[in-house]
């Protein structure tokens, strides 16, 4: 069999995967634009320097894909038993290309998602030094979806919009993503500097300056890594035993 056949077939797949988020226009849109207006909104102060906005580019950024990732991994194990998923399942691709399929389309839904801030940035005049920013984003988004995995095991399927709305809102506030951290209240500076999104904002913020994160900034982003990966296990190992409900 040639190579194209599995390369077309996992193209088309994840063309149909992302095809059927568009089923809900309005969300998915939402999720791309308001990161988009909240640059264009208070990140064209002419008062501001150039660091300054893109630092601020970088944090919509990152906004706009800790949305992306979140929902689809609160959503992933209710779609579980979607008609659609079913289908997929008696497809002959094997399960490898459907997580190929699943990964593929997460990462360009990044891309689109920070795409489209980094892009309206570019046209205000902000450089944007693409491929480490979306390295970067690529990184942070990893113990996010661990973690967005783990909480989808926990929480029923009704109760999935006001928990991902709460997280979202919540961490993108503590993290620093909606304000400078140096502008948070006392209290929320105290926790900032040991949530996800922080971490994943501060390696954003180096890689959009054209530096490396420190040791510290990866050393967490590692241990809220093997954090989400053991929460995930241990979910999905009470999700199969008989008695959880």
């Amino acid at each position: 069999m040639s190579i194209c056949f599995p390369l077309r077939a996992l193209a088309g797949l994840t063309w149909l995967r992302i095809l059927s988020r568009l089923r809900a226009p309005w969300a998915f849109l939402y999720g791309l634009a308001l990161p988009t207006f909240a640059y264009l909104a208070f990140g064209l102060n002419p008062n501001a320097d150039g660091a300054w906005r893109l630092e601020f580019a970088g944090s919509c950024a990152t906004f706009a894909t800790f949305g992306v990732v979140l929902t689809s991994s609160l959503s992933s194990r209710q779609q579980l038993h979607d008609p659609w998923n079913r289908y997929q399942r008696v497809l002959p691709l094997g399960t490898t290309a459907l997580l190929g399929a699943l990964l593929a389309e997460n990462a360009l839904l990044i891309l689109l998602s920070a795409g489209l801030v980094l892009g309206v940035a570019v046209l205000t005049g902000v450089g944007v030094p693409w491929a480490e920013t979306y390295l970067a984003l690529l990184l942070g988004s990893i113990p996010v979806a661990l973690l967005g995995l783990a909480i989808s095991h926990w929480v029923r399927s009704q109760e999935l919009p006001v928990v991902s709305s709460i997280l979202y809102m919540g961490l993108s506030f503590v993290g620093g993503l909606w304000s400078p951290p140096q502008n948070l209240p006392p209290l929320v500076a105290l926790i900032s500097p040991w949530t996800p999104t922080r971490v994943w904002g501060e390696m954003v913020w180096a890689a959009i300056g054209n530096s490396w994160a420190p040791l510290e900034i990866w050393l967490k982003l590692g241990g809220w890594t093997v954090l989400g990966l053991a929460l995930m296990l241990i979910a999905r190992h009470y999700q199969q035993l008989p008695h959880f409900r």
